[in-house]
């Protein structure tokens, strides 16, 4: 957890809507701050190597690729980032908590 406090000062700098400063508009600002907390969450999954259940090396891997994915959003404002970055996010969240509930939170392979 502490080392979202070294993202902190990026994000405050090259991403002002962080601190309620927006430079455009609603649409953005709200997307901006989706992206930081998709970003970080996906991040948090695949540091702490657990989500609903243990991760494999795949989901671990998806999981950076998603958060990298939902940075890059932040910071070149790409929708295609945060559409692909909140999907896969999504589809390594599901196919977690599918597995916890099929095979029971001892599920690591």
């Amino acid at each position: 957890m502490a080392s979202y406090a070294f993202l902190l000062p990026f994000f405050i700098i090259y991403v002002p809507v962080i601190i309620l400063r927006p430079e455009s508009g609603v649409l953005l600002s709200i997307s901006l701050f989706i992206g930081i907390i998709l970003g970080i969450a996906s991040l948090q999954f695949a540091i702490s190597n657990y989500c609903a259940t243990g991760l494999r090396q795949d989901e671990r891997f998806l999981f950076v690729i998603a958060s990298l994915l939902c940075l890059t959003f932040v910071f070149t404002k790409g929708y295609p980032f945060l559409i692909t970055g909140g999907a896969l996010l999504a589809v390594n969240i599901f196919r977690q908590y599918y597995r916890a509930r099929h095979h029971g939170t001892k599920a690591l392979t």
